[in-house]
């Protein structure tokens, strides 16, 4: 996954958990703008919204210096002059970037999100805003309808308390009957008078009331007691207010506030009169009790939207219903969520005795009740729901009548679902106050319902994003094809559990057949003809409970995902889907291009060690050895051989083959090189193909080898250097086989490294032979020379060259080097050469040297040494001629040397010197028995001689 879009899901996910969380307008739109600016950095990050009546906009939060008592944004005027008027410093605006977001919900603006950024945002970052203001959009508008409710409370319990004490007032000052009545001793009343508008409002006549014992007979029998009471204190001279109700004639019940005063008489010591008015406070009675009604039903939905704050969806759902049961007394509830198809209702909570059967029915928008206010969004009661005949029964549940009320569950203008109360049987009816309330109740489950349900979706999209997160991070490490289906597979399911099986197609090139490259199961033909068909069209294919994907990346089609689901998928359910294919997608591509690399950084290191071969070795074998097992290795070939072109020949010859078996020369295979083909190879000095083995038979020497090693298919590459063709380079392949574009650019370098290296070998086998040669020369012409020097000393042929062997023995014992033995066996053999510079007369005299004669003799290492001093093929050999004659006490010529100033050779040649001049004849002496010559030369060890 692109780094920017794992930012972009990581911050939506953030935000998700922080917005919605609180009742608070002010602490949202904080919240928000700290996730603005930790997203972005922006300069500057402004909220304003809507106030309560939606006529202007007023600042929310976003500005780092406070601004005192800041004025309202009228909505269309331009919020960046609001910026200057209360001198908030921007950037200008060709300096920086700015933004409007408009804070969305339910199709209307709730606000807008005033943005300047140092530089142009891009277009992800731009979406991912729109997308938050989408969010914040929404919980402000829950914030909005959670405040109008707290302030319709509010209205309607002043209301009632401001209609309690005017009623109470009226109670106070109007009396709709007046009376006088007579206590006798006996305790009894007896109507004294009383007003006309008591049997006009009673219906009883003044004979009637003229028998009663006061309003004891009238009273209902639950206030009976409470008439007796009162009788009670106002016979012992108590004043009595009493609220209670009577009986009118009609048979009605009405209640009465009576206010009766006693007359004590102290002569009797008794009440023997009482004073009195009463009114009917039926009327305010039932207005009060229709008021405490009301506001009970406001304290039920403040208490309900209190109750139903929490964000989890089942709890929710669980809390409206009990508490729906409990507040109209009814049998039970339950409630249906649309699906979303916008079709379908589902049962999500059923508080019933057959609630099972019930959560198992679907039923569609029109169908029954249910369904007709669904499809309507109209609210409806039905006191008898087998007389109505609209209802649709419900499998596995007893037919039986009952009274119902239903409500729509709406969000904005769309109804989401539909809330349903019932009683059994007929004789506890539902009555349009009832219907209202449950409206109101409705309207409130509604917001929670929605409030839970996008709550669970951001949540669900919240995990679904963290789940491709980890995806497009594991697939990042993934280096292996069957690794990423394993690591895909592994995370659909918990994007979507629904998903029963997966299936996924690779075409590996556009012309080649989409094959099964993962499969939960075997894949129906059905799924392959569906999968081939995304293929082809490149476009998402589906099906009942299944749906195919096509692997894009950039204009490649890689393959396809095909997936079976346990139950209906939804639009909004394939979008983390496709998101999922497109990592997949990438994913294959970015093993596909590391594959093409590590392929490439193979190919040349194979190239580096060909090269480095060839830089390192000038044996031809060694070269086409390691050349060869890095071709064969690198291009899965079963043989690869060289064969180089003869002058004056009609074949080439092989110079090397290696198989998996072996890498030998084979000299007996040769190619034809008339052979079409190979005369195409060498004159279009381009590669070439023969395939089968017929072809083939035609092209090698002989025919049987290429039936013996199976041989059916040969990628035929020349070998050019210098421009010419040197040769051929042949792949030989058991079967059909092609070659990709990389490797034959592979092909290509190491044929051209192969026939440098075979140009390479061939001139140094040629240079080695000029070498040898050359180096025969010379020795032959130091032996020449060293015949010379002995012909002109007089001395017997042969005499240097044992000396010079004798030295090269010491030399061997001494762990001399080969080159340091050449260098001194070429000293030795020139170590005399200044003898020929010496007049003849003074060689070949036969008395003993005078002292001049010895002193011009004595030159003969330094004449030698500078007459071959232009040789520079014989300095190294230089020691020897230069210092033979000195000696380890210094006492030798022609420079008096001594110890090991005199080099190791020279001190070996002068050892060698003395000996052969020893045991060798001399005009003035015999030579020397060897026992007497050993003896000679241990006497001279560690005087003249190195011992």
């Amino acid at each position: 996954m692109h780094p920017h879009e794992s930012s972009a899901l990581t911050a939506l996910q953030r935000l998700s958990l922080t917005i919605g969380t609180t009742l608070s307008l002010e602490e949202e739109c904080a919240a928000f703008i700290q996730w603005v600016q930790a997203f972005l950095h922006p300069h500057l990050a402004a909220l304003f919204v809507h106030d309560a009546q939606e006529e202007v906009l007023e600042f929310a939060a976003g500005l780092e210096v406070q601004i005192p008592n800041p004025s309202p944004l009228p909505i269309g005027h331009n919020p960046w002059e609001w910026f200057s008027a209360h001198k908030v410093v921007l950037p200008p605006e060709e300096a920086a970037s700015r933004y409007v977001f408009p804070l969305s919900s339910e199709g209307g603006v709730i606000g807008i999100l005033c943005l300047v950024h140092a530089t142009a945002l891009s277009e992800e970052q731009v979406q991912v805003l729109h997308i938050a203001a989408a969010f914040l959009g929404s919980a402000l508008r829950n914030i909005r309808r959670y405040e109008d409710i707290e302030n319709l409370v509010a209205e309607r319990t002043a209301a009632l308390r401001a209609s309690e004490e005017r009623y109470r007032a009226i109670s106070e000052t109007i009396s709709d009957f007046a009376y006088s009545v007579i206590v006798t001793p006996e305790g009894r009343i007896q109507v004294e008078w009383v007003t006309d508008a008591l049997f006009r409002v009673t219906g009883y006549s003044p004979e009637e009331t003229s028998t009663m014992d006061g309003w004891l007979p009238l009273l209902v029998e639950e206030d009976y007691p409470q008439g007796l009471e009162r009788r009670r204190r106002i016979l012992q001279g108590e004043k009595d207010i009493a609220e209670f109700r009577i009986r009118y004639k009609d048979g009605s019940i009405h209640w009465l506030r009576d206010y009766s005063i006693p007359v004590w008489d102290e002569d009797e010591q008794r009440v023997v009169r009482v004073y009195g008015a009463a009114q009917d406070i039926t009327a305010q009675k039932e207005m009060l009790h229709r008021l405490e009604r009301r506001t009970a039903e406001a304290n039920a939905l403040l208490e309900t939207a209190r109750a139903i704050t929490s964000l989890n969806l089942d709890e929710v759902l669980h809390t409206i219903a009990t508490r729906a049961r409990a507040l109209f007394k009814t049998d039970g509830s339950r409630i249906h969520l649309l699906e979303p198809d916008g079709k379908t209702l589902r049962c999500v909570v059923a508080l019933h005795e057959e609630a099972e059967a019930i959560m198992q029915m679907r039923i569609s928008v029109g169908e029954g009740f249910t369904g007709q206010v669904a499809q309507t969004g109209e609210a409806r009661i039905i006191n008898d729901s087998e007389a109505d005949g609209g209802g649709v029964h419900v499998p596995g549940t007893t037919q039986e009548s009952e009274s119902l009320m239903l409500a729509p569950l709406t969000r904005g203008e769309n109804v989401i679902g539909v809330m349903t109360v019932t009683r059994l049987g007929t004789d506890r009816p539902f009555t349009p106050h009832d219907l209202g309330f449950l409206q109101a109740f409705a309207a409130q489950a509604a917001i929670a319902i929605a409030n839970a349900q996008l709550f669970e979706k951001r949540t669900r999209f919240a995990a679904q994003m963290r789940a491709l997160n980890e995806l497009g991070g594991a697939l990042l490490g993934a280096r292996q094809e069957s690794h990423i289906y394993e690591l895909v597979a592994e995370t659909l399911p918990h994007i979507l559990p629904k998903i029963e099986t997966i299936h996924i197609l690779r075409q590996k090139t556009p012309d080649s057949e989409p094959q099964v490259a993962f499969s939960g199961n075997n894949p129906a033909p059905d799924v392959l003809q569906i999968a081939w068909e995304t293929i082809r069209t490149r476009k998402i294919q589906r099906r009942e409970r299944a749906l195919c994907m096509p692997l894009i990346y950039g204009k490649n089609v890689l393959g396809s995902m095909c997936l079976h689901f346990s139950g209906e998928v939804h639009a909004e359910e394939e979008i983390p889907l496709q998101v999922c294919a497109n990592l997949l997608a990438a994913a294959l591509e970015d093993l596909r291009l590391f594959d093409e690399v590590q392929h490439q950084l193979e190919h040349m290191r194979a190239i580096h060690m060909i090269t480095r071969t060839i830089n390192a070795s000038v044996d031809i074998n060694v070269t086409l050895g390691v050349t060869l097992k890095q071709i064969r290795t690198h291009m899965n070939a079963d043989a690869v051989a060289v064969f180089l072109m003869e002058e004056y020949s009609t074949f080439l010859d092989c110079r090397a083959l290696e198989t998996a078996a072996q890498q030998a020369a084979s000299p007996a295979l040769r190619l034809h090189m008339r052979n079409p083909a190979i005369q195409e190879a060498i004159l279009s000095q381009k590669r070439t193909v023969i395939v089968g083995q017929d072809a083939l038979m035609g092209v090698f020497t002989p025919r049987e080898q290429v039936h013996e090693r199976g041989w059916e298919h040969a990628e035929v590459m020349p070998l050019i250097a210098r421009g010419q063709t040197r040769g051929l380079l042949l792949l030989l392949y058991c079967t059909s086989h092609t070659i990709t574009r990389q490797e034959d650019e592979f092909l290509r370098s190491v044929a051209r490294q192969t026939a440098l290296g075979i140009e390479h070998s061939l001139l140094f086998e040629r240079l080695q032979s000029t070498s040898m040669q050359l180096s025969t020369a010379q020795g032959q012409m130091l032996e020449h020379l060293a015949l010379l020097v002995e012909g002109h000393l007089g001395e017997p042929a042969g005499t240097t060259r044992r000396m010079a062997d004798l030295a090269c023995k010491i030399a061997e014992v001494m762990h001399f080097s080969p080159e340091e033995i050449t260098h001194l066996n070429n000293g030795l053999l020139l170590h005399d050469l200044g003898m020929l510079l010496i007049p003849e007369v003074q060689v070949h005299k036969a008395q003993p040297l005078s002292e001049e004669e010895w002193q011009v003799v004595r030159q003969h290492p330094a004449l030698g040494y500078t007459f071959l001093k232009p040789l520079e093929f014989l300095h190294p050999a230089m020691d020897v001629i230069r210092y033979h004659h000195e000696r380890l006490d210094g006492s030798g010529y022609p420079y008096g040397l001594s110890g090991t100033d005199i080099p190791l050779a020279a001190r070996i040649a002068a050892a060698v010197d003395v000996w052969c001049a020893l045991t060798s004849r001399r005009l003035w002496r015999p030579p020397f028995p060897p026992e007497e010559a050993a003896r000679t030369i241990a006497r001279m060890a560690g005087k003249t001689l190195d011992p």
